[in-house]
Formats: structure tokens, sequence, C-alpha cells
């Protein structure tokens, strides 16, 4: 929206006229309405479409997202079951949501539970942690009717509002950390540039310039992997992501964590198999001429692994979500999509017959 962009321009001029991309991806999609302001794209019901078909995003409004789908979410439910009994089968069991859209997921998975294993719903205290108060309102008037047994809170993902060690049970998220800001770091001969974005008034437009990293972090991200992007290649570079997996670790005193979202197993795929950019918009549509459309960008599940394993997290599974879904449930059909699974002061719970390294 016009209001919208010059709230992001404010902001740029702010900060000397330019921000880092992960800055600009931040205020597009998270901006707090204020005034007659829309917002950032997933903080106003101006901008996201929900009550579409799942082909139908070319107006870069709606996202598609097969978690939804009863029987993914049927597979899921089963899942989860598992790792309550691998728990012991606790009177407490938390399932903790992070990112619920619409609040569909939240209200199939339990739905299963409840059929499936009655003790298991029993159990259960659904947490939604949501930081848009619009998609709390979404998801309060699909499920509170249904379902007595959750709490929302209003928060990002990325500071998790629970105390050290006082979760038990489960972390969920589907297609939230392709959300989170990134940075765009591209190997320039050798040496780490970054893209910032800036405003001309006199084009009236956005346009991005090549800098200098903005962060020692940057080089910390590439040295979890120890690989880099290959010459002229371009990179994201999920900050925030680690931050994520940081605060899971914190709060999470024994259970699992589920991350499904479109990504690579390994970060070299990544460059091999695309150019320029990093991010974009599902509809393909220009994310500086329509500000207020959703951006994403692949996850590099490599890192994130890795980043788990070194603070305390157990990989238990890395790889194709289709084939996870399929050992709990007939044969699953879903976009490319992965998904990462880690433990927390377990025993490994889960042996696939295949995973990623």
């Amino acid at each position: 929206s016009p209001l919208l962009k010059q709230k992001i321009i404010e902001k740029m001029e702010e900060n000397g006229g330019r921000v880092t991309f992960a800055d600009y991806m931040k205020l597009s999609l998270y901006l707090s309405p204020g005034g007659q302001s829309a917002g950032g794209y997933y903080m106003s019901s101006v901008n996201i479409a929900f009550e579409r078909e799942e082909r139908d995003f070319y107006d870069g409004r709606t996202f598609p997202t097969d978690a939804e789908r009863p029987d993914v979410a049927k597979a899921l439910a089963r899942q989860i079951i598992k790792f309550w009994e691998e728990m012991g089968k606790p009177s407490k069991f938390d399932l903790v949501e992070m990112g619920a859209g619409s609040g569909t997921l939240a209200v199939s998975l339990q739905n299963v539970i409840k059929r499936e294993n009655p003790d298991c719903a029993k159990a259960v205290r659904y947490k939604i942690v949501e930081i848009s108060p619009f998609l709390i309102r979404k998801q309060r008037e699909k499920t509170d009717s249904q379902h007595n047994n959750m709490l929302w809170i209003n928060a990002s993902a990325s500071e998790l509002p629970f105390k050290e060690n006082s979760i038990e049970g489960v972390f969920l998220s589907n297609e939230l950390i392709d959300a989170f800001p990134v940075h765009r770091v591209r190997n320039m001969g050798g040496v780490l540039g970054e893209i910032y974005v800036s405003y001309s008034r006199k084009e009236g437009r956005f346009f991005e310039e090549l800098g200098n990293i903005s962060s020692k972090e940057i080089e910390g991200y590439f040295e979890i992997t120890e690989k880099r992007p290959s010459a002229n290649k371009e990179s994201a570079v999920n900050l925030a992501m680690l931050n994520w997996q940081k605060e899971i670790y914190r709060v999470l005193k024994r259970g699992f964590v589920i991350s499904s979202d479109y990504g690579f197993p390994k970060i070299g795929e990544r460059w091999i198999r695309f150019t320029f950019p990093s991010v974009w918009n599902f509809s393909g549509r220009n994310i500086f001429e329509q500000v207020g459309i959703d951006i994403t960008s692949h996850v590099d599940f490599e890192t994130l692994r890795r980043y788990g394993e070194a603070i305390g997290l157990t990989t238990e599974y890395l790889g194709d979500f289709e084939r996870y879904l399929s050992m709990f449930a007939l044969a699953i059909n879903l976009i490319s999509t992965d998904v990462l699974v880690q433990s927390k002061n377990m025993e490994a719970a889960f042996q696939p017959t295949a995973s990623s390294p």
C-alpha cells in the first residue's frame, strides 16, 4: 500500500538513506499498523487472502501450503502421538505451533489426535505463538468453538515468551522459517558483499546497491558449514533462523522439534540450481513495486541442522517431507518441501529408512 511504502521510506531516511535487505523485508512483512497504515504483509487483513484455491496465488497475496490438507494433518498427528508415547505418555503435553496461519492445521491436528488417541488429546496443551494480531483473530474464529485447551501468545517466534526449560512436548512450524527476514549476500571475487535497499525520490522507486557486509555474524553463518557461495552467486543469510533455534533450545526441557518448509538439505544445491535473486514472491511480482506482498526465500536446512547440533539438539531426520509423512499414513503427494526433526534430552526416537547426513 502507498502508506506502508511511505513508512518504509521514512525508516530508511532515519537510517541514513538505506537499510539492509533484511531490514526491508522485516518492514515489508511485519511493520505494525499505525493510523491509516495497513501494516506489513502478515500484520493486516488488507494484505493476506486465505479463501482462495491453492493454485490461485498470482496476485501476490495468497500463499499455498500443504500442511492445511487433511492427509498431511493426519500423518503429522500420528507422529505427534508417537512422540507423546516416546516421552512416557505425560499427563501434560505441550504442543507449540509457531506461526499458525489460518488455524486450519491446529484444528485438524487436534481432531485427529482426539479421534485416534483420546488419552493423548487430554494431555495436549496447544499453544500458538503468533506475531500478528490479525492472524490470531482469524485463528480464534476457526478454533475457539471446537477446542478449549488452546492458548494464544502474541509474540515473535524468534523471541519465545517462555521460561527456560518450561516446555515438554513438541515445537511445530510449517513454512515459518522462509518468512524470517534474510540478508542477501554475494561473493564478489572472494569478498562477501551485502545488498542494501535505498529509495530514490527523484525516480520514485526502490533500488538495490551492493556494500560491505553489515555484521560479523554473516561471516560466522558461513563458518557453520565451512561453505561460501561460489563466485558471483547470491545467498540468503538467515540469521533470524539461528536465533529462533537457540530460543527453542532454551525453553525446551524435553521433547521434539518439527520444522517443515521448502529449502535444501545441502546449502550448495541452492547455488547450483538457482541464480539471482535469493528472495521472491510466489506470484513473480516485483517486491519493490508492489509493497506489502509476501517475500520468501529457500531454507538452508544444512546450516540449521548443524547449528542445532552445535547447541545441543539431536537430529532425528532431515529430508523429504512427503517421504517422512508417508511413514505414518498412506502415500501423500506434496509440493517440494523438506522437514527437519530434532530432539532434546531424548534417546533417538525415530530412525527412518533414509535420511540426509
